[in-house]
């Protein structure tokens, strides 16, 4: 017979989490540092400069743009997801 494949949300990392407590916690650091809302975020992620709006991206896994309004679409985006994760 085969061997039964786990869900891979539901394999435990080094710490014993699941990846999805995992990306859970990551997502509360990179976002949650100072209980930020949707309107305090857009607001700080506007006025980075193009420099520091790449970096931000790549640390919550955002691929940076050439286009500076596509990203900052794109990380508001992705705020949202994150925070309905744990809401």
């Amino acid at each position: 017979m085969g061997r039964k494949h786990k869900n891979f949300n539901e394999m435990s990392v080094a710490n014993g989490k699941t990846w999805n407590e995992q990306e859970i916690d990551c997502a509360q650091k990179k976002y949650h540092k100072n209980n930020i809302s949707l309107a305090e975020y857009t607001n700080q992620i506007k006025n980075m400069n193009k420099i520091d709006l790449d970096q931000h991206a790549t640390s919550v896994y955002v691929l940076p743009r050439e286009n500076r309004d596509n990203l900052i679409d794109q990380l508001i985006k992705e705020f949202k997801k994150k925070i309905s994760n744990f809401i």
